[in-house]
């Protein structure tokens, strides 16, 4: 399997897929939520795009987290994981 990139019919592990479907939403999370967009500019321009990623990627599993297991909205989420 290609670093990044899956062909038809390659096989992954419930993490790696976790992994994928986190990388996805940052995309759309970073257009519509502008705090967490400012948060992620920050760090980009410490430590690099990357990283900010990943930052943003960790932020967003403990919002879902969150969600699931308090059964609370996103906004009340990440009231509470401060941005």
């Amino acid at each position: 399997m290609n670093q990044g990139s899956l062909a038809k019919g390659d096989v992954i592990n419930p993490a790696q897929f976790g992994l994928l479907i986190l990388a996805q939403l940052v995309y759309k999370v970073l257009r519509r939520d502008a705090r967490l967009r400012e948060w992620f500019k920050r760090i980009k321009r410490r430590r690099g795009a990357t990283i900010a990623r990943v930052a943003v990627m960790r932020k967003l599993a403990t919002i879902i987290w969150y969600m699931l297991s308090k059964k609370m909205t996103y906004a009340e989420c990440r009231a509470r994981v401060a941005a």
